[in-house]
């Protein structure tokens, strides 16, 4: 359909929709053909608030809010960014874009916004068109999909190359690790560690350590969403990273740290645990980091040992929980930086951690 037939339906649906009759639009093609320029221009032409949201950056809670208790009855706050008459006025346009590249549980939020024009308690005011797209799958676009394309073959075995005779999984790969160096000399990351303190945990327990973070971590302190972890070949979860969940879930394993061991009222593990952490290791032994000069490195946490006393768990990419117990501060941070290494982005990183602790604390 030509980009001048398009803007007449979506002209004639946002006319409709200030008329009462609900009827919304959605926008199927590839990246770049003009899908969010054309619903622009309608709101453009007639001078009504656009609300433009792109559901692959969203999480479930950005659409339906958040819970708080209101008396003996929980309610939800509705989020600032969907349509407000009070807020945004009586008529406008709320487009949401990129539907079908979110995960499963935003997309279907959006989908109830779309076919029901409410969510929850909420409900899109009657003057609002509701117009969406999304790209299909082979429009060079990144799309969501729960099952391989078609075509794609995963069987046992083939993820190997030709000839391979190596470890099958992260456990027989340990089983080859070569010792280096003398232990207590000085620090060295070695993300195998973490590895085999994981296989420790499961023959000690019987339970995978995606299973036992599961039962005395995710589920007690309250997460509100699934957390996901990479596994080898086998099923095994890796240990050493490879965690995938939201940003305020980090904050809730932030806050328990920062609250040693305790979350909603809850005791979880040990005051101890943390204040061990805290101390850190030997800075002494602490070689090869330039960009933390007095830091040290204990049970999978960077200590900074600076004046607040901040410590943190962080990615190779600057994925960071960062815990300033001087400040009562918890700040956590995705982040995709092209080098895999902090010691590129802790100049600016760091400083800007400090200084939001200090600008907190001046606030009272």
């Amino acid at each position: 359909m030509r980009p001048v037939q398009l803007l007449t339906i979506l002209e004639r649906e946002f006319n409709s929709t200030r008329e009462g009759h609900h009827t919304p639009v959605m926008l199927w093609g590839p990246p770049g053909v003009g899908k969010s320029q054309m619903v622009a221009q309608i709101a453009d032409r007639h001078n009504a608030p656009l609300i433009d949201i792109r559901l692959s950056q969203m999480e479930p809670s950005d659409l339906r809010g958040i819970p708080f208790k209101q008396g003996d009855k929980v309610e939800w706050a509705v989020p600032s960014i969907l349509p407000d008459e009070q807020s945004h006025g009586p008529a406008g346009i709320l487009f949401l874009d990129e539907i079908n590249s979110a995960a499963p549980s935003v997309s279907a939020a959006a989908y109830q916004l779309i076919l029901d024009r409410r969510l929850g308690n909420y409900a899109v005011p009657e003057g609002w068109a509701i117009f969406a797209a999304g790209n299909r799958q082979g429009d060079r676009g990144v799309t969501y999909s729960d099952r391989p394309v078609e075509g794609t073959n995963i069987t046992h075995g083939e993820w190997w190359p030709e000839g391979y005779d190596g470890p099958d999984g992260y456990w027989e790969y340990l089983q080859q690790v070569k010792p280096e160096g003398n232990h207590g000399d000085e620090f060295h990351y070695k993300t195998i560690n973490s590895d085999m303190l994981g296989w420790i945990i499961s023959r000690v327990s019987g339970k995978s350590v995606t299973e036992l973070a599961s039962e005395r971590l995710w589920r007690r302190m309250g997460a509100e969403q699934d957390a996901y972890q990479t596994v080898d070949g086998k099923g095994v979860p890796f240990a050493g990273g490879g965690l995938t969940s939201g940003l305020r879930d980090l904050g809730r394993l932030g806050l328990l740290m920062l609250n040693e061991g305790v979350i909603n009222g809850e005791r979880l593990f040990s005051a101890e645990v943390v204040r061990k952490i805290r101390a850190g290791g030997d800075p002494s032994k602490f070689v090869g980091f330039p960009t933390i000069p007095n830091g040290s490195y204990t049970s999978q946490w960077w200590v900074f040992h600076n004046k607040h006393g901040a410590f943190a768990a962080r990615g190779v990419h600057g994925q960071t929980i960062y815990i300033d117990p001087t400040a009562e501060m918890v700040l956590v941070r995705f982040a995709s930086f092209p080098r895999a290494q902090n010691g590129f982005i802790d100049p600016t990183s760091l400083p800007a951690y400090q200084a939001v602790a200090e600008y907190l604390m001046s606030k009272g």
